[in-house]
């Protein structure tokens, strides 16, 4: 969970450092490109980069979510000055997301806003990051059995 609230703000925060002007043509193709290949398999669900009257420049939304976002998520991202973090229930589901939010400022003005959404991943048993430690056991157990029956 702490490892998904520093990616979360850490990806708002850097996405939020380039112009809106960046996300325009060509260039927006190729953010879309990157960030769907990079990130869609570490739980990122959408991206929205918008104007600053709100219009999106940017949608980046595979699995249909941003439609079903409570507008309250909608209203506080659009207006709040600062980064922001929002945890919702997608409607119709029992999902839970979390949103990362920061305004685009460009000489002193805000121009936009910059909108991830991200699930936590599904854990399993054997998951890459398991595997290590269900390994570090085995090994644990096996070292111990020749304590045991010549102990």
């Amino acid at each position: 969970m702490q490892g998904l609230m520093s990616k979360g703000s850490y990806l708002v925060s850097l996405i939020a450092l380039y112009p809106t002007s960046d996300f325009k043509g060509h260039r927006r193709d190729f953010l879309l490109k990157t960030l769907y290949e990079n990130i869609s398999s570490e739980g990122l669900v959408y991206c929205l980069i918008l104007d600053q009257t709100g219009d999106p420049l940017v949608v980046l939304d595979p699995h249909r979510l941003v439609s079903r976002i409570p507008q309250g998520v909608h209203t506080k991202s659009r207006y709040a000055m600062g980064s922001t973090k929002q945890t919702f229930q997608v409607s119709g589901s029992d999902e839970t997301i979390y949103e990362f939010a920061k305004p685009v400022f460009e000489d002193g003005q805000r121009t936009g806003t910059v909108r991830l959404g991200f699930r936590l991943p599904a854990l399993s048993l054997f998951s890459l990051e398991r595997i290590g430690l269900l390994a570090t056991i085995a090994f644990f157990i096996f070292a111990m059995i020749p304590f045991v029956y010549y102990g």
